[in-house]
């Protein structure tokens, strides 16, 4: 599961995901406009339900 959060005027998709170590890191990705936001949370949502939630 992804989240959208505003900060200073830019967006940012929020994740987690598994190392190869298998150790939980989170990733921040930061986008101009929530529209590019929403669609790379969409694209991450759809990748991990393939990989079967991981």
């Amino acid at each position: 599961m992804a989240s959208i959060r505003e900060r200073n005027g830019k967006f940012n998709v929020i994740y987690s995901y598994t190392d190869a170590d298998g150790k939980r890191k989170q990733k921040w990705e930061t986008y101009a406009t929530k529209a590019e936001a929403k669609k790379r949370k969409a694209s991450f949502e759809r990748s991990s339900e393939e990989d079967g939630g991981r």
